[in-house]
C-alpha cells in the first residue's frame, strides 16, 4: 500500500503594516490583501499608499540584507575564534581525536587522518596556520 501526500503551500496572508512613515506623513493600517488589492481602510490616496508600501518594503528588505551580512560576519568570527582556540589547545598538548565530527565546525569527517585528529580537512589548514603564527617570533594573534 502506497500513501501519496502532497504538501499544500501555506495560505497567503495579507501584508498589513500598522504604521508607515512616508513623506512626513503617518499612514495607519495599510497593506496588500491576498488578492493583490490595496488594504486602505482610512481612505488615503492610492498613489500615496502604493509609494509608502513600496518604500516600507524596500526598507524591510534592506534591513534583512544588512542582518544577513552581519550574521555571516558573526559566524565567520566565531569560527575563527574556535580555530584559534583549537590551535592554542593543540600547542598546549590537547588531543581532539579520534572523532567523527570536526571539533571546530561540527561537520562529519570521513578521512582517516581527520578522524584521528578530530579536526576536518577544511579546518586543519587554518589550525596549522595559527600554530605557525604562534611559533614565529614576534607574531601573536592577528
Amino acid at each position: 500500500m502506497t500513501v501519496s501526500m502532497t504538501v499544500q503551500p501555506a495560505p497567503k496572508r495579507p501584508a498589513i503594516w500598522n504604521l508607515v512613515h512616508h513623506d512626513g506623513q503617518r499612514l495607519l493600517r495599510i497593506g496588500h490583501n491576498t488578492d493583490g488589492t490595496l488594504y486602505n481602510p482610512h481612505g488615503y490616496p492610492e498613489e500615496l499608499v502604493r509609494a509608502a508600501l513600496g518604500a516600507a518594503e524596500e526598507r524591510l528588505q534592506q534591513r534583512r540584507r544588512d542582518s544577513a551580512k552581519q550574521a555571516a560576519e558573526t559566524r565567520r568570527e566565531r569560527l575563527e575564534k574556535r580555530v584559534y582556540q583549537a590551535a592554542q589547545r593543540i600547542v598546549e598538548g590537547h588531543v581532539f581525536g579520534p572523532a567523527r565530527k570536526c571539533q571546530i565546525c561540527g561537520r562529519g569527517v570521513v578521512d582517516p587522518d581527520s578522524i584521528e585528529r578530530g579536526i576536518g580537512s577544511d579546518c586543519w589548514p587554518r589550525v596549522l596556520q595559527h600554530i605557525s603564527r604562534r611559533s614565529t617570533p614576534g607574531r601573536g594573534r592577528d
